[in-house]
């Protein structure tokens, strides 16, 4: 039995690191999409209509704003994570022992995979201080961060998490907000390359039948209250 995953460029390097029992193929797309669900949504619509001889199609997305509300698999029947987003995936659902107010309101979540798409905040803040200067560009990233309290860096064996942690921890720094750590698990995404693909963590969507938000609502997993990274 063969099959797909396609998933964020947020888990990229987390996922490649997972030993496979069965054949396992990947597709990645670009956090970038998430800026707005609409195009994250023909993205995945594109990969799901290209010809591919798998057995199942498993996603690496969370619901994501809705984002995958309606899509088909008119190929392979679709498996996709009970969650909201993907902080669940890094960190494990539930969260591991000692992980504190995980879900605590007002976080931005960082990860090694969120500090390196091409649409990060830290990425973006480097090219408004090159367009603007670093006054004006401090004043916009302040705006943007305006509705949180803290940064929370989620430790995976991504193979630059060090040195992403301390691009999280200059982030912080130049808005004054604190940067809290937890180490994440990775039990989520074993179980996305290699299942158990069992219905209190994940959904099952007959090929051709179109996601219905709906089915994230009933389950047992914690889901995250924090939206994905612009």
């Amino acid at each position: 039995m063969s099959t797909l995953v396609l998933a964020c460029e947020v888990v990229r390097e987390e996922l490649l690191r997972i030993r496979s029992a069965a054949p396992v193929s990947f597709a990645f797309l670009s956090m970038g999409l998430h800026v707005a669900p609409d195009r994250l949504r023909a993205a995945i619509a594109a990969e799901l209509e290209r010809p591919r001889e798998v057995d199942r199609i498993v996603l690496g997305f969370g619901l994501c704003g809705n984002a995958i509300a309606g899509v088909r698999s008119p190929h392979a029947p679709l498996i996709i994570p009970r969650v909201h987003d993907c902080i669940p995936l890094l960190a494990g659902a539930p969260p591991p022992p000692g992980a504190g107010p995980l879900h605590e309101r007002g976080t931005f979540y960082l990860s090694g995979g969120w500090m390196e798409g091409e649409r990060t905040l830290y990425s973006e803040h480097r090219r408004s201080v090159a367009r603007f200067g670093e006054q004006k560009a401090l004043r916009v990233l302040s705006t943007m961060l305006g509705g949180y309290h803290r940064f929370l860096f989620i430790r995976t064996d991504h193979p630059r998490r060090e040195l992403r942690e301390r691009d999280a921890g200059q982030l912080a720094a130049w808005v004054g907000l604190p940067l809290d750590t937890v180490d994440g698990s990775r039990t989520y995404l074993e179980a996305l390359v290699n299942g158990p693909w069992d219905a209190a963590r994940f959904v099952h969507v007959a090929r051709g039948v179109p996601v219905s938000p709906e089915a994230f609502t009933r389950t047992t997993s914690v889901p995250c209250r924090a939206a994905c990274p612009p």
